[in-house]
């Protein structure tokens, strides 16, 4: 899902905390992580934003909605897909 959103040209939020996560992740503009996936991020320096329930990104995301919206809330995520990992 996030692979076609970001396709299609919309900006991407993601929500995770595994490593099942990573892919998609991959695809985001912004990501929002815990738990493995928050340790991925930070082994391969890709910024993210941490949370521990949805009340935490809720409050982000509503105190920076403007800036989500255009493009410009930082940091923006650096990872991106494998080349060989064909899902």
């Amino acid at each position: 899902m996030a692979r076609r959103l970001k396709a299609s040209g919309s900006r991407v939020i993601y929500f995770g905390d595994g490593s099942s996560d990573v892919y998609g992740a991959s695809f985001a503009d912004w990501v929002f992580a815990k738990s493995t996936l928050a340790r991925f991020l930070e082994q391969n320096r890709s910024p993210y934003f941490p949370f521990t329930g949805f009340a935490d990104a809720l409050d982000v995301l509503r105190q920076n909605l403007d800036r989500f919206r255009d493009g410009t809330m930082q940091p923006r995520s650096t990872l991106r897909p494998h080349p060989r990992c064909r899902f």
